[in-house]
């Protein structure tokens, strides 16, 4: 899991070459973080599922992470509250 910027440091460690079971994007899709992150992981032929937590109509509601909503492998969940308040709700 990855929390605001914390998305740039789980990109890193999947690109590495680490294959976790389950991805959680915190609110933290911004730019190409989780493109990357999710080709590394084979995209939608991957067993590993990814979870994509957005404020809508925000930076991390990205053009990306709503093209592959719909993917077999991916959770894609919206949220009102605050921020700061995503690690609290969802881990």
């Amino acid at each position: 899991s990855g929390h605001s910027a914390g998305g740039i440091a789980l990109t890193n460690i999947i690109c590495s070459g680490f294959k976790p079971d389950r991805v959680r994007y915190l609110d933290a899709t911004y730019g190409f973080w989780p493109e990357k992150a999710y080709s590394a992981c084979g995209g939608s032929a991957s067993d590993i599922q990814f979870e994509f937590y957005v404020r809508p109509k925000t930076w991390t509601d990205s053009g990306f992470v709503r093209k592959v909503k719909n993917n077999k492998n991916v959770d894609y969940i919206t949220s009102h509250i605050a921020h700061g308040k995503f690690i609290e709700q969802f881990i």
